[in-house]
Parts: C-alpha cells; structure tokens; sequence
C-alpha cells in the first residue's frame, strides 16, 4: 500500500523543488530561446519572401524596361535605314542633276566652239574670196566698196544663204 511518511513528503518535496529548478533554469529558458529562434526564422522567412517579391518586381521591370531599349533600338534602325534610303535617293538625284548640268555646259560649250569655228572658217572663206576674186578682177578696188562687200559677204553667211 502507500505509506506516506517524512522521507516520501521530503523526497516529494525535493522532487518539486527539482521540478521547479529545472522549470526555472532549463524548461523555460529552452523554450523561451525555441522561441526566439522560431519568432526569428519566421521573420527572415517573411522577408526572404519580401525580397523575392521584390526581386520578381525588379525582374519584370528590367525585362520591361528591355523590351523597351529592344523597341527603341528597332525604331532606330529602322529610321537609319530610311534616312539611309533618302541619302542614297538625294545621292542619285543630285549625281543625275549633276549629269544634266554637266551635259548642258559641255553641249552649249561645243555650239559655241562650233559657232567661233564657223565663224572662223567665214571669215577665211569671204578673206580668200576677195583675195581670189582681186586676183581675178586685177582691178583696184578702192577700200570702202571691199569692206562693203566682204560685209555683205559675212551676213550672207551668216544667215545661210548662198553667195
């Protein structure tokens, strides 16, 4: 049977003082550090996942902000490519322009050549006229009847007419 005597009471004492020793400078001070230490693992847990929210939100903003660069560099390229296109296009334009004012200087230069040459040749053709025609007169042609007639002459040339 249980017989309760000193001994049991002091054994049951001890035992509690034990209890409460071990309640006071192990069980508690253990649970209150478990504590701390869940308290503190859920907090870098909350804000591991603060900044891998974050990170997610920066990600997706620099994959907008390259989509964006990756747009803009296409428009640019692509207004290179046409500014390119009007280069060449003025390049061509003024290149023929410049063939046309070329080929017109060069053409007017020949008709004038061709005019100095003409007239040249007029001028020797009517000088050997009269120089072959006093030969043949061997008359004295005073000097206003010759220039009068080395002037009709001239203008009769000029216009295209027979002599």
């Amino acid at each position: 049977m249980l017989d309760f005597n000193f001994t049991s009471i002091v054994n049951l004492a001890g035992f509690a003082v034990l209890a409460y020793f071990l309640w006071v400078m192990l069980y508690k001070p253990f649970f209150d550090i478990a504590d701390k230490r869940r308290q503190m693992v859920e907090s870098e847990l909350n804000q591991s996942e603060k900044l891998r929210k974050e990170a997610e939100e920066r990600l997706q903003q620099v994959n907008k902000e390259l989509e964006e660069i990756k747009s803009k560099k296409e428009q640019i390229i692509k207004e290179a490519e046409e500014l390119a296109k009007n280069i060449v296009s003025n390049a061509k334009e003024e290149a023929i322009n410049e063939k046309a004012r070329i080929i017109s200087t060069a053409e007017k230069e020949a008709k004038e050549i061709k005019e100095e040459a003409y007239k040249d040749i007029q001028n020797k053709v009517v000088s050997l006229s009269i120089a072959i025609a006093s030969m043949i007169l061997k008359k004295n042609v005073d000097e206003k009847v010759n220039e009068e007639i080395v002037k009709r002459a001239f203008e009769a040339l000029s216009k295209g007419e027979k002599l």
